[in-house]
């Protein structure tokens, strides 16, 4: 943290890019690929349990800004294809940790488990659902409100009002029944405990939470380069497609061409002919010339 507030004090007295006294490009060693193409995770988890080592390259805005205009320009890098899968791995940490969270429960939940509890998951399901929407409207709403966008803001409250009328009905019909059901489940998003009567303070904090938002984060930013890429991969098909159509259109003229071309001079040999017939030479034979005149004076004399 300190050598990052140092580096952040040098930069307002020297200017941004500095480092050493060396001014940097987006591409030098010094400075962090993973935060330049998004993210960098290293200082996203601080105080959890997904706390990481600090990144000790440099993180700049101006020369992610730059790096951006590159992008845009249709420059490409391979550091690029290693961010991908820098997420790749991440997305998979996850999902392993939701795992190994989901067998925790369903191992403290397996006891006794009724035949009107099997029948009421379905409640249990959407009472989660519920709760979790709740919990992300709610943080959409505050975030909304801090920026100034009051009607939107009021607009998401009473969305959440409804949501909480359902769930509390749901609620009820579960703690009147009381079967021994799972009461926890687990964040599909970060893989967290969560409780199905979780109020909405506790949702939203959830919501709002450095795991929660740092995995959201993740997961948004690696589907999308995953849609692009497919994207990509789609285009690049296209045009290898149209590519060998042309291709084979060429090779249709060419080979339709040669057909032509060797008909036409078979054509023309067969007219050759025709003109070379025997008796047409024989009456051209005998056709005499004309005699010069210096032929007749030699019969004169």
């Amino acid at each position: 943290m300190a050598i990052r507030m140092l580096r952040a004090e040098m930069e307002k007295l020297m200017g941004t890019g500095y480092n050493g006294g060396k001014k940097l490009k987006f591409t030098d060693p010094e400075v962090c690929k993973n935060f330049l193409c998004g993210l960098c995770a290293c200082d996203m988890f601080d105080n959890t349990k997904f706390e990481t080592p600090k990144c000790t390259k440099v993180h700049n805005d101006e020369l992610k800004a730059n790096f951006e205009e590159a992008v845009a320009r249709g420059e490409k890098y391979d550091f690029q294809k290693d961010f991908y899968y820098y997420l790749e791995g991440l997305v998979k940490e996850c999902e392993q940790y939701k795992r190994s969270q989901l067998r925790k429960v369903e191992e403290t939940n397996a006891v006794n488990i009724t035949v009107d509890a099997i029948n009421q998951a379905s409640e249990v399901e959407q009472c989660a659902e519920l709760a979790t929407e709740i919990g992300e409207k709610l943080a959409e709403a505050e975030r909304l409100g801090e920026a100034g966008e009051i009607d939107k803001s009021m607009e998401l409250m009473r969305i959440v009002e409804d949501l909480k009328k359902k769930k509390g009905a749901l609620e009820e019909k579960l703690k009147a029944n009381d079967p021994q059901i799972k009461k926890l489940r687990v964040c599909d998003v970060c893989g967290s405990f969560l409780n199905i009567f979780d109020n909405d303070r506790r949702l939203a904090d959830h919501s709002s939470g450095k795991l929660h938002a740092g995995r959201l984060k993740i997961a948004t930013i690696f589907k999308e380069l995953q849609e692009k890429d497919q994207k990509e991969r789609e285009e690049r098909r296209k045009r290898e497609r149209e590519t060998r159509d042309s291709e084979k259109r060429r090779n249709y003229r060419d080979s339709h061409n040669k057909k032509t071309h060797r008909r036409s001079r078979s054509r023309s040999r067969s007219r050759h002919r025709d003109h070379a017939e025997p008796g047409y030479r024989k009456e051209k034979s005998s056709i005499r010339s004309p005699t010069r005149p210096r032929d007749r004076r030699r019969s004169r004399s």
